[in-house]
């Protein structure tokens, strides 16, 4: 019996499908298939190895096996209204749910307790007020929607691809691309979104920006010769970060006092590998957030006196 080629369209992880086709039943997920052992079992499991959404599978007549069993598609992609009620947070697949193809969800949950993981401490220890939580939701929130909608319109994006591959082995006309998925692709212009409200300055967030992005993280060589990544230096709190030592009023040294803000003049160390913002480069100075989210920079019309004082009112300092 002569073998063809075609494509099964795998769309969410988490769905068993089976196929049984001439006594050769294929686990999807399970990288089983039966009868085992032959070039056949060999060919798809070895393709199975790799998870792709568009997957290879050498199997006799399976045109009109497909025709009557349809793949299943299981994509979910949720928010949860409410991220806090009274003393209670929800975080990661409880607060929302995203589909696989961007690879954010596990990354989106960490976000999530990075950022309470730094709030919840200033507020149990009675530095803060407690309505720092409240920027938890309004953090998040948007960000992991944004994430979401991304993953969505990069399945959108996979799904034109093998459609369009479809129609060509069909000797067909392509189905049209939405231009909003085709920017979803990696390396196509879309990036990472900011923290766009809470504890940033909002007025400095841009989609080009520091403010409201995570910092960068170079490899540096400190004045004692010792090589690390930036984040070993700046410790778990709040960071000062200048090109030149830092000049501060009384009231701005009471703060960093505070908060424990560490004062770190990047102009004494050594770049062995990656790059510092442009902003910090050229001179400016950038308040960074304990979860390495740039609070904000200084400008034109922004000293460090002045990012001082909005930072102590954004978190509410007691």
């Amino acid at each position: 019996m002569r073998a063809r080629l075609y494509e099964y369209k795998l769309m969410y992880g988490n769905v068993w499908e089976c196929m049984q086709e001439n006594n050769v039943l294929l686990h999807v997920r399970g990288l089983s298939l039966g009868p085992k052992g032959g070039d056949l079992w060999n060919h798809v499991r070895a393709i199975f190895n790799s998870e792709w959404c568009s997957i290879k599978v050498l199997l006799p007549n399976i045109e009109s096996w497909a025709e009557a069993h349809r793949p299943v598609e299981c994509v979910r992609s949720m928010l949860h209204h409410e991220w806090r009620h009274d003393r209670i947070f929800i975080a990661g697949d409880a607060a929302h749910q995203t589909p696989p193809f961007l690879g954010q969800g596990m990354n989106t949950g960490m976000r999530d307790v990075i950022n309470l993981a730094w709030k919840l401490p200033l507020v149990l220890n009675d530095e803060c007020a407690g309505n720092l939580l409240d920027t938890y939701q309004a953090e998040r929130k948007d960000h992991a929607h944004d994430l979401v909608s991304w993953a969505v319109d990069m399945g959108h994006l996979m799904e034109h691809i093998a459609a369009a591959e479809a129609t060509e082995r069909r000797g067909e006309k392509p189905p049209p691309a939405q231009q909003k998925s085709k920017k979803s692709g990696y390396g196509q212009g879309r990036e990472l979104p900011p923290i766009r409200s809470g504890v940033v300055l909002s007025e400095q967030v841009s989609d080009d920006g520091a403010t409201g992005y995570l910092l960068p993280q170079p490899l540096i060589r400190d004045t004692g010769g010792k090589q690390c990544r930036f984040d070993e230096l700046l410790g778990p709190h709040f960071a000062l970060l200048t090109m030149g030592p830092a000049v501060v009023n009384k009231a701005s040294a009471a703060v960093l006092n505070a908060l424990r803000v560490k004062a770190i003049d990047v102009s004494t160390l050594e770049l062995v590998q990656g790059k510092f913002p442009e902003l910090l480069t050229a001179g400016e100075a950038l308040l960074l957030r304990p979860d390495r989210i740039v609070f904000g920079h200084t400008d034109d019309k922004t000293s460090i006196d002045m990012l001082c004082s909005k930072l102590a009112s954004a978190i509410a300092v007691k």
